[in-house]
Parts: C-alpha cells; structure tokens; sequence
C-alpha cells in the first residue's frame, strides 16, 4: 500500500477547504488530510492547469481546453518569484492506506460567500490501477442557440491519470509527478477525444449538417441552428486507453421575432443540496443560476419560499434566512408577460449555527 496524492482544483479563490468521510459537515468525521498545494517548481506537481470559464479562450491559444505543462511551470515560477507560498486555487489530499477499506470524501470548498461541495470514494485495493476515466469539470448548464447564429460552448474534462500521483519510494502506479522532473509523466490530458450525439445521432448525421460540429481534440461545440428545435445533447470524452466520460445538456434552437412565445429557458442551477448555516442569510444569484427569456421579454419570478429580488447587475437572487436547521424544498418561478414560465426546483440543507465552515473559523 502506497501513500496517494491526489490534487484537485477549483475555479474561486481565495478558497477554505474542508474534508469529511463518511457524511458532510457534523454528519461526518473530519478529515485534516487536505491541505494547500506548495508553490514548488521542481516538484513536478500540478502537471496541467484545466481550463474553466476561460477555457474557449484557451482553445484557441493552445488547441486545448488546458494549460499545457510548460506553461503550468512558468505559472509556478512566476508564482515562486513572487513570494507565494501556496497554491491560492489547489489543494491536495495525501492518504496512506493501511488497510482494506471504501471511503466516502466529501470536500467543501468556499471563498467566504459561496461554498460547492463535491463527494467521492477511494477504494483500497491490492493491485495497480493504471487507467482512470475522464471526469466532467464543472456544473454544465442548458444553452440557447439562435436559428441563424454562431454559437461557441464547451463541455470540459480532465483526466484524473494527470491528477493522481503516488508520492512513495516504490511507486505501485505510473501516476508519478510530471514536468520537469520526471519526463516519462502521463500525458493522458492530451489524448483526450470528444464525440457528441443529438437526440441520439452524430452530430454530423442530424439535420442538414455534414461537418462535424464539436472539434473532436478539444471538444469546442460550433454550431448554427437551421431551425428550432429541443436538442438532447450527450457530448462523450474518452481518454488513449479507452475510458470515457459523459455530460449532458438541453440546447434550444430558437428563432428569434416570430410571433410565437418562447417561455424562459433556466439555463443553470443547483444540482446538488444548498448548505447554509441556520440564522445567517443566505444568497443565490448569478452565476450560481441564470435565466433567460428567448424573445427578449421581461422576466418576473415568485418562490415559494424566501424572496426573490435583483442584483446592482441586473442578475435575479433569491435570499432566505431562518433560524430553524431542516431540509427546504425551494421552487422558484420564472414567467414572463405572455403567459410562458419555468420553474427551479432545488433542496436548501440548513445546518445547525454551530456546523463547521471554513468561511468562518471557530464555527
């Protein structure tokens, strides 16, 4: 058994970090495993950078939806020159297993306003995995795309094989640390493939199209509706040794000055349980959700409850506060003056006011 590191990264910053096994906050053990990365060129350590909201703008400078390794060690470098001690947006979770056992992590990650939290297993073997599948990064949201009109999205992957790394004398895997200390590192981020159906056909067998509308090395999706329509999307990434990964959205074709009335499409929300503390407001807006009405219509929204307002930006939000832990059923409408509407349906888990929280020390 081999101690394991595995990095993971986020797109905030500044950023608090927290670990539980076996449930989230108080409902789990904690876990102080977790801890920033060290500003360390020459630690090989983190090999590539994924590209998130700016990740178009990186396809287009490096063909690929990352930062490649050599431009990670500028990064570092820079970063090292600097002063800086730490990594502001990674951290790193080393585990040395000991025994056989399945564990169940959950990370809370927050920049003192927002929070996101992810869970996960390990699994404790006694043999070498040398291959892990593609992970989507990100919460993916529903698309409009105009009849007639350019549209650029990407739904990105990392590798983990890029990710992982065993940090013992006797290395049980090939996930070591990479550039530039070891030149034989895994490159499975470059060999990534992206493949895309539309309700179920490729993409380049539906309607009047022949080219292929996604870059099958990148994973940028270029497309132009010819007419309207609800488009199920399913975009497949798959690594050199054949693993794959899967993301899913709903893209609307919409033709834009018709007579017809489009209802508001949510194109983003919480996918998981909302966490807040018990007598602390607590906000969610942009870009946590975001809503938009095809026609250009003004959009009103009513929750059940809460309250539902906009920001200085224009952006809606939605506030609640109560004193009282529970789970919360939240419905929020969305409806414009000509009779369309949508409806956002997440839960609000609101912990106890002494639950830990990284925001806030001491809590």
């Amino acid at each position: 058994m081999h101690l394991v590191e595995i990095i993971m990264t986020v797109p905030f910053k500044p950023l608090g970090w927290n670990a539980t096994i076996g449930g989230y906050g108080a409902s789990g053990v904690q876990s102080y495993l977790l801890q920033p990365l060290a500003i360390d060129p020459g630690d090989g350590m983190p090999t590539y950078l994924p590209a998130y909201y700016a990740a178009i703008d990186v396809i287009k400078t490096y063909g690929k939806p990352f930062y490649p390794p050599e431009i990670v060690f500028i990064f570092e470098s820079a970063l090292w020159n600097s002063g800086v001690a730490f990594w502001p947006n990674i951290a790193t979770l080393d585990y040395t297993p000991q025994v056989f056992e399945d564990l169940i992590v959950t990370i809370e990650v927050t920049n003192g306003l927002h929070s996101d939290v992810r869970t996960f297993p390990i699994i404790v073997v006694n043999y070498s995995v040398e291959n892990y599948a593609p992970v989507l990064q990100l919460d993916i949201d529903d698309q409009i795309f105009y009849v007639g009109e350019g549209h650029e999205y990407i739904i990105n992957f990392i590798d983990t094989d890029c990710f992982i790394f065993s940090r013992s004398a006797i290395p049980a895997t090939t996930h070591v640390p990479g550039f530039p200390i070891n030149p034989n590192f895994r490159r499975d981020m470059e060999g990534l493939r992206w493949q895309m159906t539309i309700n179920g056909l490729p993409s380049y067998q539906f309607g009047p199209w022949i080219q292929e509308i996604i870059d099958p090395c990148s994973g940028l999706i270029t497309w132009i509706p010819q007419f309207e329509g609800v488009f199920e999307t399913v975009v497949t990434c798959t690594d050199n040794l054949g693993a794959s990964g899967f993301g899913e959205i709903t893209i609307f074709g919409v033709n834009k000055g018709t007579w017809l009335n489009h209802p508001p499409v949510i194109l983003g929300g919480p996918t998981e349980p909302v966490i807040m503390l018990a007598g602390q407001e607590f906000i969610l807006h942009y870009p946590n959700f975001a809503v938009e009405d095809p026609d250009g219509d003004e959009i009103y929204a009513s929750c059940n409850i809460g309250s539902c307002g906009r920001d200085g930006a224009g952006n809606f939000m939605w506030k609640f506060q109560t004193n009282f832990p529970g789970s919360y059923a939240v419905e929020i409408m969305f409806y414009d003056i000509q009779g369309g509407y949508g409806v956002m349906e997440f839960f609000l888990d609101v912990k106890p006011w002494w639950s830990y929280n990284p925001a806030f020390p001491g809590i």
